[in-house]
């Protein structure tokens, strides 16, 4: 663990900032390079944990009970739940700052894809926004521009949750 850290320190900032998205952490303003190896060291750690610590430290989150699964699945997979949760802790108030449902999509990786799908149609021209209201089979003409996008977001939301149920 020590070395994996030292070894992060050691990286340029891009590269932190890059492994650091990589892991499905928002894009923040005024994110310094300490506050990102932090982040980076305690998944280090987390991965590192024994499986009954990890669930003590999720444990100090959230009532384990809600991801105590009683289906049987290796301690791999169990880590990487747990992790996964743990990593979702940290950043789930930025995803919902910013409109996406992160707690109740449960999913690092889906919020941050979401994230990126509603900041790519908040930038997208009422052209391209009307394009993929015709492809969904969305009616959008009488509608204003931030009602387009509100729709549009609505609906890839609605995938996601598809996706995870699915």
């Amino acid at each position: 663990m020590i070395e994996q850290c030292a070894a992060l320190e050691s990286k340029s900032n891009i590269e932190l900032r890059s492994l650091y998205e990589q892991r499905g952490f928002p894009a923040e303003e005024g994110l310094t390079r300490q506050n990102i190896l932090d982040l980076l060291c305690k998944v280090v750690v987390w991965e590192a944990l024994p499986l009954v610590e990890l669930r003590s430290e999720c444990a100090l989150v959230d009532n384990l009970s809600s991801k105590d699964n009683p289906r049987i699945i290796s301690a791999n997979a169990q880590r990487r739940e747990l992790v996964e949760f743990l990593l979702l802790d940290k950043c789930a108030d930025v995803y919902e700052s910013r409109g996406i449902p992160a707690r109740r999509i449960g999913s690092l990786k889906a919020s941050a894809k979401l994230a990126e799908k509603v900041a790519s149609l908040r930038s997208a021209s009422l052209d391209m926004l009307q394009e993929d209201c015709k492809k969904l089979g969305v009616p959008c003409d009488p509608l204003s521009r931030e009602a387009v996008v509100e729709t549009l977001c609505q609906e890839a939301l609605w995938q996601v949750h598809s996706k995870l149920l699915g």
